[in-house]
């Protein structure tokens, strides 16, 4: 049986002119395909600026910054590499990043499969009736999920509060404040610091005037963990 909600539902939806019901799918269709083109050109902008700092510094396997979850491993990096070559300190911040996203997507997987696997095995069927058996579980997949993403998104933050730093420390505050509040401002405010290194020290090359531009000779020299 369904709830009774669901019939009140169901009625109302009846009563619905079909004419005004198609006109307000073709707008939320409309919003669902702008908000995916948006997102879109965000996630290439973002790529191209990991990328562009990655190869530029000389960090290890910079196409991961095209992958979903290897652009956090790329941003992490970035952040490593700058705590380490200015503060002299190793934080693996991108070992977290990527432990905490993984963690997140398989946590969110499996509590999802175990949710529809449980109210199968309970009742034969997929139904409302069985999925609120297993109600408890789901607020439990929902809160271990929700913590998960939490933390991503905070040491996310903070590898790209070091991000900044490194590119344009002037404005690192602004970007941070800017990007946590507006979150589809974070992919340009990469972009357009990619080409640049005012938080960085001078790069200990040992030559002068490279003819050709090679970023394995410009890479910074110091021992910072990069594997």
């Amino acid at each position: 049986m369904y709830p009774e909600e669901f019939y009140e539902f169901e009625h109302m939806l009846e009563g619905l002119d079909e004419d005004i019901v198609l006109a307000v799918l073709g707008v939320i269709s409309i919003v669902a395909v702008f908000v995916g083109l948006v997102a879109l050109v965000g996630y290439i902008f973002q790529s191209i600026g990991l990328y562009t700092i990655a190869k530029n510094r000389g960090i290890n396997n910079p196409w991961l910054a095209w992958l979903p979850i290897g652009n956090y491993w790329i941003a992490g990096s970035i952040a490593d590499q700058y705590q380490y070559v200015v503060n002299g300190q190793v934080k693996n911040r991108r070992k977290t990043l990527l432990i905490l996203s993984v963690a997140s997507l398989v946590v969110s997987s499996l509590m999802e499969s175990a949710a529809v696997g449980g109210a199968v095995m309970f009742s034969g069927e997929v139904n409302m009736d069985s999925l609120a058996i297993l109600g408890p579980v789901g607020l439990l997949a929902d809160l271990v999920t929700s913590g998960l993403e939490i933390a991503t998104f905070v040491f996310w933050q903070i590898a790209l509060y070091d991000l900044y730093t490194s590119c344009n420390p002037k404005n690192n505050v602004l970007f941070l404040v800017l990007g946590i509040i507006f979150g589809v401002t974070i992919p340009y405010f990469i972009f357009f610091s990619r080409k640049k290194e005012l938080g960085m020290p001078p790069r200990k090359t040992g030559y002068e005037e490279p003819q050709t531009y090679d970023p394995e000779m410009l890479r910074y020299e110091e021992p910072w963990d990069n594997t």
